[in-house]
């Protein structure tokens, strides 16, 4: 991971010019991984893939209990990782404006998304409680979205950042329910196709 890092910054650094404003916001500040859904699963296995380079990682998602259980893990396991965890529902429209405060306050910016949170349904389509299935969408579609538009401008104006949006496989497959680890990525995949672009 690391040599591609390397390769994609000396790609940068050739071919584009960061905006200076954009630049020197982030001048005295740390760069930070931000992981959704950061607490258990794949978002808690990337968390831990990241913690070996020695990164700063904030850890994101619903339950302070199981995102503390998280952070006293990965820092016992990789000593030279500093993990920030914050309790915070990325589906509410000020999420954004919530992670930006919670990071200026611990002098540190957005350098890596992870946006990894989402939520799962059982049962026939036709039968789930709307109410769940609005949920699902604010956080399965809504929130990717929201973060992402919210933070590509900036990682452009750096030259700088990069933005990872997680999938389940089933979400690729046709069928006639919501099974548990079904993320609404019919909607999902369509975004990131369409999204696909460079930071720079």
């Amino acid at each position: 991971m690391d040599i591609l890092h390397s390769i994609g910054d000396l790609w940068v650094r050739r071919h584009v010019k960061p905006r200076e404003q954009a630049v020197a916001g982030a001048a005295n500040l740390k760069p930070a991984t931000v992981i959704t859904g950061a607490s258990e699963g794949l978002g808690f296995a990337l968390a831990k893939r990241l913690a070996r380079e020695g990164r700063t990682i904030v850890l994101l998602a619903g339950s302070a209990n199981t995102l503390q259980q998280a952070a006293t893990q990965l820092a016992s396991e990789f000593p030279s990782a500093t993990i920030i965890v914050e309790e915070l529902d990325v589906s509410g429209s000020d999420a954004p404006q919530q992670i930006d405060e919670f990071l200026a306050a611990r002098q540190l910016y957005l350098d890596v998304l992870v946006n990894n949170a989402a939520l799962g349904l059982g049962g026939e389509f036709a039968s789930v409680d709307q109410a769940k299935l609005d949920e699902l969408v604010a956080t399965n579609v809504a929130a990717l979205t929201r973060l992402t538009r919210h933070y590509l401008p900036q990682m452009r104006g750096r030259a700088r950042g990069s933005i990872l949006n997680i999938e389940s496989l089933a979400a690729a497959a046709t069928l006639d329910v919501i099974r548990s680890h079904v993320r609404l990525a019919w909607r999902r995949i369509g975004l990131d196709a369409g999204w696909s672009c460079r930071v720079s």
